[in-house]
């Protein structure tokens, strides 16, 4: 437990975010961790998170079984879908479950300015 809270506290040191999570067994496991700590984190009133539609199924599998008793709405589609999406966080796959790498930075501007637009501060991205 001390080892990642250190590994936690450096990766939030070395990003300059405000907040980061440690990973507890698997990138699964991580993307909900990540879900649920924007959820807590995030202004916004929705209750959806996006999930991008090239995630690895495993990790889809997870999200939704831990989004279920949460009362967290999965929508899932495309990067561009994501856009347009009024959820409290987007969640993609990088590289997807393809191997395609894509750029996604129009897409994260356009995410944080939209958290912007609704809280003080961005809310943090899991890797």
């Amino acid at each position: 437990m001390e080892a990642l809270i250190n590994f936690q506290t450096l990766c939030a040191d070395l990003t300059g975010m405000e907040i980061a999570n440690a990973s507890l067994l698997d990138e699964a496991t991580a993307a909900a961790e990540a879900m649920t700590l924007v959820r807590r984190s995030a202004k916004s009133k929705s209750d959806t998170f996006f999930v991008h539609d090239a995630v690895h199924p495993q990790t889809l599998e997870v999200l939704r079984t831990r989004a279920e008793p949460l009362g967290i709405v999965l929508r899932v589609g495309t990067a561009h879908e994501a856009l347009e999406a009024d959820s409290f966080g987007v969640l993609l796959q990088y590289p997807d479950t393809f191997g395609h790498v894509g750029d996604h930075k129009a897409l994260a501007d356009a995410v944080h300015a939209r958290a912007a637009a609704r809280s003080p501060w961005p809310p943090t991205c899991s890797p």
